[in-house]
């Protein structure tokens, strides 16, 4: 894979997590994303954000050597969101969002950041 087509990719991941970030902001609870039939649109749209930050890893991961526990845990997501749909409760997705995807942004702006122009 090109230099540019990762970094390319890269940024796309980035934008997806701060699309997560900006539609999370406000919810306090993971009964946030159940309350009423908005919340639970905002819940599936931030499943659908969730999987495709995952695809995209898988896909970079498998053409290059990146791997670490927040990059195999957005790739284990992908495949529950894809595979189990019916399955996510809404504090998981609370904790992934909350707890997890901030320091997956960050690890991946330090890869950004750390490659070569």
């Amino acid at each position: 894979m090109s230099d540019e087509l990762f970094d390319d990719k890269l940024l796309d991941i980035l934008e997806s997590i701060e699309t997560v970030l900006k539609r999370t902001a406000h919810i306090s609870t993971p009964q946030d994303f159940l309350k009423d039939d908005d919340a639970i649109v905002l819940f599936d749209s931030v499943l659908m954000r969730l999987q495709v930050i995952g695809e995209m890893l898988k896909s970079l991961s498998a053409k290059t050597n990146i791997s670490s526990k927040n990059i195999k845990g957005a790739i284990q997501l992908r495949e529950k969101i894809s595979h189990h749909y019916i399955d996510l409760d809404a504090e998981l997705i609370f904790d992934i969002c909350k707890n997890h995807i901030p320091s997956l942004k960050e690890e991946l702006k330090s890869l950004k950041n750390a490659r070569p122009l």
